[in-house]
């Protein structure tokens, strides 16, 4: 979202970080 991702690898790492923040702003 914030920035599109250049590599699968990349993508990746970006979903897991947003599934991550997700869960964060869930808990507060």
């Amino acid at each position: 979202m914030l920035t599109t991702p250049i590599r699968s690898q990349s993508s990746l790492n970006f979903s897991r970080l947003s599934d991550f923040v997700v869960r964060m702003s869930a808990n507060c």
